[in-house]
């Protein structure tokens, strides 16, 4: 996963391929370690190269959303691809995460 800061004050977040229970602990360290930088507010995930989503990976997500609003910042995903957007609407988690275009 590659991580950038743009001036905006927002780390943009980039995990590839799929995320899953082999990487998504890894995945949610990552997304951790960033959320605790204080200099930021906001953070992006851009998914637009993972192409599978399980379970361990929505849950990753869900606590990286949970600890981004205990600290005050935002968490938002973009670029979501149509298999990976199934697994947010099949959960009905589309109606809690902020999701923004590409």
């Amino acid at each position: 996963m590659n991580s950038k800061s743009v001036a905006t004050q927002k780390v943009i977040l980039e995990p590839k391929e799929s995320i899953t229970s082999a990487n998504a602990n890894d995945f949610e360290v990552m997304i951790t370690q960033a959320l605790h930088q204080s200099d930021y507010s906001g953070y992006l995930v851009d998914m637009q190269k993972v192409n599978f989503l399980d379970n361990a990976g929505l849950m990753a997500l869900v606590s990286a959303f949970r600890l981004a609003k205990s600290l005050g910042k935002q968490l938002s995903l973009c670029s979501i691809t149509p298999t990976v957007q199934i697994v947010f609407d099949l959960t009905r988690l589309d109606s809690i995460f902020h999701f923004v275009e590409s």
